[in-house]
């Protein structure tokens, strides 16, 4: 019997049954859009972020 988990609408369905599924909104993102290092995300950033706080003044 065949299980497709179908992220994108937060189910699973197999055979006739179709069961809605609770993932955390983070969790959604991540696995939708394929941004997986938010770290990462931050530290390439650096740069953006710096001039942005410089801007605000929090600098």
């Amino acid at each position: 019997r065949e299980v497709v988990v179908d992220v994108a609408s937060r189910q699973v369905r197999f055979g006739a049954e179709s069961l809605p599924v609770t993932v955390p909104a983070t969790a959604h993102d991540a696995l939708t859009s394929g941004r997986w290092d938010p770290i990462g995300e931050l530290l390439e950033a650096r740069d953006a972020i710096h001039s942005r706080m410089t801007a605000l003044g929090w600098v």
